[in-house]
């Protein structure tokens, strides 16, 4: 069965938009009065031609398509693991508190005693048992001084340890805790230990 169309001679001819499909009725149009599309002049066309043509969907504004939604997932989750990040460096100790870690150098001297966790360092500026004494005096008193530079106590710290004094001292700062004592078999005997 073929399919006829009206061809009365007072009714409107009927085309269609090429671009959106939406029925033009005016025979003269040159502008889609749905999209704005310039129009041909209009021909004459067979049954088969008078079909709408057939458009793609168009994308709406607002829509997201999978792979953004995908894109924005994974900002949001690269955004979460900063924000978790930022909140541990804040929140957390500054890396673990380990003299021996500060000063690996130290760590076996005859002059230098470390507690076992690492959180206090003690200094003995005249050790009884050190087959060069001298030596070892000097290497701790220089031990003494970079530790003081570091960890911000003055210079003059073995001044103010007032060696033969048994009476235990004790100096702070922010960070850090330094006291010193004399022990008539050790010597003085210099410890640093964190807040």
């Amino acid at each position: 069965m073929k399919a006829t169309q009206n061809s009365a001679p007072n009714s409107p001819r009927v085309s269609f938009c090429p671009a959106c499909g939406a029925q033009v009725q005016q025979p003269d149009a040159r502008f889609c009065n749905h999209c704005g599309t310039p129009l041909a002049p209009a021909k004459k066309l067979s049954v088969e031609e008078k079909k709408p043509p057939v458009s793609k969907p168009k994308k709406r504004a607002g829509k997201r398509t999978g792979s953004g939604k995908k894109a924005l997932l994974a900002v949001l989750i690269v955004l979460a693991v900063l924000v978790a990040a930022a909140i541990v460096l804040v929140l957390l100790p500054h890396g673990k508190k380990d003299f021996g870690k500060l000063y690996p150098d130290y760590r076996g001297e005859n002059w230098c005693l470390l507690s076992e966790d690492g959180s206090k360092i003690s200094l003995i500026v005249y050790p009884e048992d050190a087959e060069d004494s001298i030596a070892a005096h000097n290497a701790a008193c220089q031990a003494i001084e970079q530790i003081n530079k570091d960890l911000g106590f003055d210079d003059d710290f073995l001044s103010m340890a007032g060696y033969g004094d048994e009476s235990q001292r004790t100096v702070e700062n922010d960070r850090y805790i330094a006291s010193w004592y004399y022990d008539p078999t050790y010597g003085l005997v210099l410890s640093y230990e964190f807040k």
